[in-house]
């Protein structure tokens, strides 16, 4: 039986600010997925904070989204 890590420092923050960012395009995961050149399911596991992404897969996602990269570490206001 596969066992869950905890989320790490700053993960579901990250993943909060990539499902608002790509809300807000009105994108689904899919659509994100494909423009940013990975899975769906990775997507899912990075907004759920699960998941880390390298800094290629955040600078594509960044460019997916049409956002500087640092948009996905600032904080909700």
């Amino acid at each position: 039986m596969a066992t869950s890590t905890p989320p790490t420092f700053g993960a579901i923050e990250f993943g909060q600010n990539l499902r608002r960012l790509r809300l807000e395009r009105k994108l689904t995961q899919e659509e994100l997925a494909e423009t940013a050149g990975v899975s769906p399911r990775y997507v899912a596991l990075i907004e759920a904070g699960s998941r880390n992404p390298t800094l290629s897969v955040l600078l594509q996602l960044a460019v997916a989204l049409d956002v500087p990269a640092y948009k996905l570490f600032k904080p909700t206001t």
